[in-house]
């Protein structure tokens, strides 16, 4: 399973920024390629919550692929989330 790691300066207070990302239909805001986002179940929020089918691939697909395009996704939507809090 790929592991990405990022840090991210926001300049707001913790449970703004939490409650923010964990919205839903915020996402297409500043989650880099998100667009026409569903939730997957009537379950909107909290345990049991699923959003995104999770892709099966092996750990060299993974390596070579999937963590390197993850890892530019993320930095920018992580850039993003920062802007929108400045």
């Amino acid at each position: 399973m790929t592991r990405i790691e990022t840090t991210t300066l926001i300049q707001a207070p913790l449970p703004q920024v939490f409650k923010f990302v964990s919205d839903w239909q915020k996402w297409e805001e500043w989650f880099e390629g998100v667009s026409d986002f569903k939730p997957r179940s009537g379950i909107l929020t909290g345990n049991g919550v699923s959003y995104l089918p999770f892709p099966l691939a092996t750990s060299w697909l993974d390596s070579l692929i999937m963590k390197p395009q993850g890892q530019k996704i993320f930095n920018k939507s992580f850039e993003n989330l920062s802007q929108h809090f400045q």
